[in-house]
């Protein structure tokens, strides 16, 4: 497969990716509960441009509720999340802008067409008209010849292709990816492995939840264990 491109031109995202702090992600005291049962725990972690965590654990174990609260679709019950040296509770519009998500829902308009879908999310964005037509993830997820294509007749696996592109337009700096592999075929996890490795090599951070044992997703990536709230080294 030829070398992978990153989906935004280098100087429109990734030169400006290089911050002067390394740190993208700082979190302190984030505590999540469901009625009496506590999903997250005061957990405290940061996260250096160039890495990022691989999470695993167990079904129900909060890895969903994890990135859906560090992405701002759920509202913490406790601490803070910082995302390029703003917190979520100072502007929460900004620390939007820094994060592409690929959630375990896909969030597309089912009866738009798959490229009605991505001109919808590049104008919230502010993300120019040819960004898309110079787009190089279109061809290497398979998804060129299917932009015309209504997302209600996608697999869920083409379906998580689009989520994936999607998560891109707008350049973000930190990548948060719940269980990204599910549905794809070899050749497009391949891709996906390419994207996270360059995105990290051009100082980007990636946090993702996964549920298989023997996924490598690089050396930049450290591997750790959800489990009763709390983050911990995977042995």
């Amino acid at each position: 497969m030829a070398g992978l491109l990153p989906l935004c031109p280098p100087r429109r995202c990734y030169i400006s990716m290089k911050t002067k702090s390394r740190c993208l992600v700082k979190v302190s005291g984030l505590s999540k509960s469901y009625g009496r049962r506590r999903v997250l725990n005061q957990l405290e972690f940061e996260v250096e441009s160039g890495s990022g965590f691989v999470i695993r654990g167990s079904n129900g174990s909060g890895k969903t509720t994890f990135l859906e609260t560090l992405s701002t679709i759920s509202r913490p019950d406790e601490g803070s999340i910082v995302v390029c040296g703003v917190s979520l509770k100072e502007d929460s519009a900004f620390v939007r802008s820094k994060i592409g998500l690929v959630a375990h829902s896909s969030y597309l308009y089912p009866q738009l067409t798959v490229k009605e879908n991505l001109v919808f999310f590049s104008r919230l964005n502010q993300v120019p008209p040819q960004a898309l037509d110079e787009n190089i993830l279109l061809s290497q997820m398979g998804l060129d010849t299917r932009l015309n294509q209504r997302v209600s007749t996608l697999s869920h696996g083409f379906q998580k292709r689009v989520s994936i592109v999607r998560s891109m337009l707008h350049c973000p700096k930190v990548l948060l990816l719940d269980e990204p592999e599910t549905g794809l075929d070899e050749e497009t996890l391949s891709v996906l492995k390419g994207l996270i490795k360059a995105f990290l090599s051009d100082g980007g951070s990636v946090i993702l939840t996964t549920h298989l044992e023997k996924l490598d997703y690089g050396s930049k990536m450290e591997n750790l264990f959800l489990k009763n709230g709390k983050l911990m080294p995977l042995s």
